[in-house]
């Protein structure tokens, strides 16, 4: 199974398009309705609620799991690749288009709509 995690619901395009372009594959979407805006609050606590998002969906049983909101993405992504998921690749990956998928993966995925929020515009990471 495929995750797609997001700050809210804008995830749900990159969640459709997915869907759309692999229909034999199996997908779930967890929209964290709860904080989002994410774009505002402080970069720890970003990487602290989009970890508790990606670790939901591995505990679900998904074995590759996709960023679908910007400001996850920018802050969070590389922190956790580097301190707590075991995985061995991070990418940025446009709608419809889905890496190789591995055990653990986390892969990022950004519309190139999306404008960056205050916080990614804080941040040093750009994708």
């Amino acid at each position: 199974m495929i995750g797609v995690f997001d700050s809210g619901h804008g995830g749900l395009t990159v969640f459709r398009a997915l869907t759309a372009r692999f229909p034999r594959l199996p997908f779930v979407y967890l929209g964290d309705h709860a904080n989002v805006p994410y774009g505002d609050r402080p970069s720890d606590e970003v990487v602290a609620l989009t970890r508790g998002g990606v670790e939901a969906l591995f505990r679900r049983g998904c074995k590759l799991v996709l960023l679908g909101c910007n400001t996850a993405t920018c802050v969070a992504a590389r922190t956790l690749q580097q301190s707590w998921l075991a995985v061995s690749d991070i990418s940025a990956t446009p709608p419809g288009a889905l890496p190789r998928t591995t055990e653990g993966m986390l892969c990022a995925a950004r519309l190139p709509s999306t404008l960056p929020t205050i916080t990614v515009t804080r941040s040093a990471a750009r994708v």
